[in-house]
């Protein structure tokens, strides 16, 4: 999941709670967060893990 926000963004730029709160909730599940920033805005990306739930049967 990508989003990207076209505003002003300061450089060096420090997160706040919470990015580090969503940082930590990606980590939890596997999954990676970066975020890219410049004076012209900022791109926050979470790789997240896809799991696909099996039902159970009766015979497994």
């Amino acid at each position: 999941m990508t989003v990207t926000d076209s505003g002003r963004c300061t450089v060096p730029w420090t997160p706040g709670v919470g990015i580090q709160s969503i940082h930590e909730r990606v980590e939890e599940i596997g999954g990676t967060l970066t975020i890219d920033t410049t004076p012209e805005g900022a791109t926050v990306t979470a790789d997240l893990p896809l799991v696909i739930a099996v039902a159970e049967t009766p015979w497994s």
